[in-house]
């Protein structure tokens, strides 16, 4: 793979490559499950004197 990358983009020495596993949707998830957890979602809600004007 680091040769033909090296002959596409015209390059004498081709850095290593190195694949890691996307960790972000998981990250996701678990801010997900936390917003919908009923300590925050009674946090998130409007405040009744907020609203009165």
């Amino acid at each position: 793979l680091r040769g033909e990358i090296a002959r596409r983009v015209n390059l004498k020495f081709a850095p290593d490559i190195r694949f890691r596993a996307d960790e972000r949707f998981d990250e996701a998830e678990r801010i997900e499950k936390l917003l919908r957890t009923p300590a925050v979602q009674k946090d998130l809600a409007p405040d009744p004197q907020d609203t009165e004007e």
